[in-house]
Parts: C-alpha cells; sequence; structure tokens
C-alpha cells in the first residue's frame, strides 16, 4: 500500500504534531514487518528532511516529494 503524508510539520523546529509524526515514522521505518511505501509531502524544495536525525533518501521505502504552494494543512 502506498501511504502519503502531509510533512510540513516535520520542516523547522518540530513541537507537538511535528515530534509525534517523526516518532510513528521513525517506527514504521525501524519495523521489518511494514510492506508499505511511505511517500512525504512537503512545500518547495526541502533537501534537508530527515527522521529521527536520518536523511529519508537513505531509508528503504520512504520517498520525499515536493508539490508547489505554500505550506499549510493540505
Amino acid at each position: 500500500m502506498r501511504v502519503g503524508i502531509d510533512g510540513h510539520e516535520l520542516l523547522g523546529k518540530r513541537t507537538g504534531v511535528g515530534r509525534y509524526l517523526d516518532e510513528l515514522l521513525s517506527q514504521w521505518a525501524a519495523s521489518d514487518t511494514v510492506a508499505h511505501e511511505f511517500v512525504i509531502y512537503t512545500p518547495g524544495e526541502t533537501t534537508d528532511l530527515t527522521i529521527t536525525g536520518r536523511p529519508i533518501e537513505g531509508i528503504p521505502g520512504f520517498r520525499h516529494r515536493a508539490i508547489a504552494g505554500r505550506s499549510g494543512v493540505w
């Protein structure tokens, strides 16, 4: 299954929802039993997107997609 995630809360300093989302994604990334593809969507070109300090490009099953538009809830 492909799961799309609004990742704007992962940008900048993480508080509340951003910290929760980071931890949730970290647990999914560490699981050997999850066979899903996670696509993190953020506004604009973001080059430093991480999950618990790990660059998203290095995590199997995770992809980042930048979309046009301003930050906010999609």
